[in-house]
């Protein structure tokens, strides 16, 4: 992973190095005829990095890029006259490690491979005032009890000049495309463990405080499904996809009780979908309250690059809610929030009360629902 070392902004990390040393900016196939098994054209990004196994070199690439309507990289093309950031996969700049009792405070945490912050096996442990540059993942909280984040920053490495398709995961399920730069920062704040299997299963993550943070510059956001937490008065703003998972993204061994997410009085925006489901865990139980916040999706989410053929960036503002695979929704209370779309939504209620069961019933009631597109018709919920 890699970095400016003066703003902080995140270095593209390049799988192959004809894409660093690419001329080319534009989403042009190899041949635009069968695009469906065509692959890119080679691809320059923007600044970043590519390491080479066969003689242990980093090559590092800071040219300026020309793609319209984005703010591009104009700085320094020498990388010899910047400061930069550069941190192998391993590195973890802070593990918190079997502690109690703990605070954190008025601190810069940079420099992460995979991981920026590991929090594990650990309780009653408060950050203020920290500032985290998230790598691949931010915070990755694995037996975290009683954990307080306030007036916090986590900033990912997606560099504003970058597109989702940069770091799409093109090669999966055995295609013949290639992926091009790895993901800047996938998502802020993950928890991990409490399989069967993981002889670490307790204590679980539980009864969390995130408040007064900000939250941005990351393909997906954060993760709170499954374990209790009050997530209030933050802003989460700027990814390239997800804004926050509810649902749990791993068994809770032992848990008896519901787990309660509480999200309020939060500014939620500039993302693809603001409330996610995904994983493969059900949790027939939790309850999600939400309530008080402003959800606006009107400012444009850089989707994909120009091609020659059109020269249009292409941009897209998203919905509300959506999940992965159909996994079942929580019951959620929602209620005297604001919602703003500027894209045409599925219906009048923007797919809010969409996904509902007997079994996880949805408390939809004094919201307000702004659709800046034409109002589409109202789909009662089954």
């Amino acid at each position: 992973m890699g970095a400016f070392g003066d703003s902080r902004i995140g270095l593209h990390v390049y799988h192959h190095a004809e894409d660093l040393r690419a001329a080319n900016e534009w989403w042009d196939l190899q041949n635009p005829d069968d695009p469906k098994n065509s692959d890119v054209k080679p691809l320059y990004c923007g600044p970043g990095m590519w390491y080479d196994d066969a003689d242990g070199r980093i090559y590092i690439r800071l040219q300026p890029t020309h793609v319209p309507d984005i703010d591009n990289y104009a700085g320094e093309s020498d990388p010899r006259k910047l400061p930069l950031i550069v941190a192998p996969y391993r590195a973890l700049p802070l593990h918190v490690d079997g502690a109690s009792h703990v605070r954190l405070q008025d601190l810069e945490v940079r420099g992460g491979g995979y991981d920026t912050v590991m929090l594990d096996q650990s309780h009653d442990v408060e950050f203020e005032n920290v500032t985290i540059y998230a790598s691949t993942y931010g915070v990755r909280a694995m037996g975290m009890e009683r954990l307080k984040l306030d007036h916090c920053g986590l900033v990912g490495s997606v560099p504003p000049w970058s597109f989702r398709s940069d770091t799409s995961l093109r090669s999966s399920n055995g295609r013949t495309t290639r992926d091009i730069t790895r993901f800047g920062t996938h998502a802020l704040l993950v928890q991990d463990a409490g399989h069967e299997y993981s002889v670490f299963a307790y204590p679980i993550n539980d009864d969390w405080e995130i408040a007064h943070c900000d939250f941005t510059g990351s393909h997906d956001g954060i993760y709170l499904g499954g374990i209790n937490v009050r997530f209030h008065n933050n802003r989460l703003w700027g990814t390239q996809d997800d804004g926050i998972y509810l649902s749990p993204m791993y068994a809770r061994i032992g848990k008896s009780k519901p787990a309660e997410l509480h999200i309020y009085q939060n500014v939620i925006g500039n993302c693809l979908t603001a409330l996610a489901f995904g994983g493969s865990e059900l949790q027939n139980h939790d309850i999600a309250y939400i309530y008080r916040n402003v959800f606006d999706l009107r400012s444009p989410v850089k989707t994909t690059r120009p091609s020659s053929r059109d020269g249009k960036t292409k941009f897209s503002t998203g919905g509300m809610v959506g999940d992965h695979g159909s996994p079942p929704w929580s019951t959620m209370n929602i209620y005297q929030n604001t919602f703003v779309m500027a894209e045409h939504a599925r219906s009048a209620d923007m797919s809010l009360l969409g996904a509902t069961s007997a079994e996880r019933p949805r408390r939809f009631f004094n919201n307000i629902l702004l659709h800046f597109d034409r109002t589409p018709a109202t789909a009662p919920a089954e």
